[in-house]
């Protein structure tokens, strides 16, 4: 008889255990909600988000000893430096085997600010660092190793032109860089309808090589046929054009001038195909 009212208590209990766990449950429920959309929230102010390296994207035995993001006070400072307006400034170092990289990330206001600070860091530190641009973030990197900076190229999944460049830093020493910046799109808009072809994006450099001025554009196509008429279009007499297909994805066109084959050939060898 104990026995039936002990059962009979728990059975009566019971909708009311249930009550209970379903409450703890749905708060449960809404605290993993909450802290999930806090988390996609703060990710989306997060300015470098899409463009700085994480460790869960490395492999394995590379990892970031150490991530450090400026003060507004900071940023200030190296506003100041720079001569261009940043918003917000990251600097990581990634070990891996023994060897080592530091990575600036230093964000601008919008696309002009970006192609100009890409060309004042170009004419100020190209020759010693590697400098890319993805979206509306600067991106400085030194690397004990040409391997390492490669693989770092690679998991920062830059455009095709940036990661396909010639990097100055890694040139012969008596190449003199005299600029490197982004085609602004009116500049692009006219290669286009000079040409006659369709172009994504492009990027332009000058150098010095024995007394000899050499220009070098690289332009993102996006068909192999735009490609054609574009390095068509664009060729003058004393340019060397290269059409190259790069992951499958699409044509580069290259072109170098200067009054020396011999000269262009040399200086696409240094490509980063």
């Amino acid at each position: 008889m104990g026995h039936d009212r002990t059962t009979r208590g728990a059975r009566e209990g019971f909708p009311e255990l249930k009550k209970k766990l379903s409450f703890i449950l749905m708060a449960c429920f809404l605290c993993v909600a909450f802290n999930s959309a806090a988390a996609q929230e703060e990710e989306a102010k997060d300015v470098f988000a899409g463009v700085r390296l994480k460790a869960e994207s490395l492999p394995a035995g590379m990892e970031i000893t150490n991530e450090v993001r400026a003060t507004e006070a900071e940023v200030l400072h190296e506003r100041t430096k720079l001569g261009f307006p940043i918003t917000a400034l990251i600097n990581q170092t990634i070990t891996y085997e023994g060897e080592q990289a530091r990575i600036n990330y230093m964000t601008t206001p919008n696309a002009r600010w970006l192609n100009s600070g890409y060309s004042e860091i170009m004419k100020s530190g190209g020759a010693r660092s590697a400098v890319f641009a993805k979206d509306l973030t600067l991106i400085q990197m030194v690397t004990t190793t040409k391997a390492l900076e490669d693989w770092l190229v690679r998991l920062l999944r830059l455009d095709r032109l940036q990661a396909h460049k010639i990097r100055f830093h890694r040139a012969p020493r008596e190449w003199t860089l005299i600029g490197e910046r982004i085609l602004p799109e009116e500049e692009r808009m006219r290669l286009e309808r000079k040409s006659g072809g369709k172009i994504l994006r492009g990027l332009k450099q000058e150098i010095i090589i024995r007394r000899s001025n050499v220009k070098i554009t690289y332009l993102d196509c996006r068909t192999e046929k735009a490609a054609d008429r574009v390095g068509t279009g664009l060729a003058e007499r004393d340019s060397t054009v290269v059409k190259r297909l790069v992951r499958g994805y699409g044509p580069i066109v290259v072109l170098v001038d200067s009054s020396n084959a011999e000269l262009n050939d040399n200086v696409l060898s240094y490509m980063n195909w």
